[in-house]
């Protein structure tokens, strides 16, 4: 037996929901409105997430807007042929041949450039060699088209100043090999 003047167990009641007041009835009582506000730009970052990714695409990896050099193997003449390239800044296209046992760029190796080109694409022309480079065109040589910058902002290109290499979103030049057969 308990001593007298314990406290005795009170019995929990029920839970019961308690009925709406009368300024509550008929009006809807938002649960959370912050719940609400963070939920809706959750939704909105995500939307321009995926704009951005779309934008991405279009503009870096879709071929038809970025930099390119389309250029084939060929037979050794005193021009090279250009199938196509585009490009989305200033720069000029350069040939130099490739030195096959460092499988690095010969300095002094120029054979030819084009002038300064604007934005857009061209597409079948040719480009004479420098008369000296000629005679080191033969056949089995490797040629490499690379897109330069105008580093000195002339307008012409300087085989020692315009030595900075456009690049695609990687960080890789963009340039294309080919030979003389």
């Amino acid at each position: 037996m308990e001593p007298a003047g314990s406290p005795q167990p009170q019995p929990i009641a029920p839970l019961v929901q308690r009925p709406p007041t009368p300024s509550e009835q008929g009006r809807i009582v938002p649960l959370n409105k912050n719940k609400t506000i963070v939920w809706s730009v959750i939704l909105v970052i995500e939307l321009l997430a995926i704009l951005g990714l779309i934008l991405f695409i279009w503009i870096y990896i879709n071929p038809r807007v970025g930099n390119q050099i389309v250029v084939g193997n060929q037979s050794v003449t005193s021009s090279i042929h250009v199938d196509r390239i585009s490009i989305k800044t200033k720069a000029f296209l350069v040939f130099q041949s490739l030195n096959d046992f460092t499988y690095e760029m010969n300095l002094g190796s120029h054979l030819a450039n084009t002038i300064l080109l604007i934005p857009g694409t061209y597409e079948n022309f040719n480009l004479d060699l420098v008369e000296a480079a000629e005679l080191s065109s033969t056949p089995g040589a490797i040629i490499v088209a690379t897109l330069y910058h105008d580093s000195n902002k002339n307008g012409i290109y300087d085989t020692e100043k315009d030595t900075q290499p456009l690049t695609d979103i990687l960080g890789n030049n963009i340039r294309v090999e080919f030979q003389l057969d």
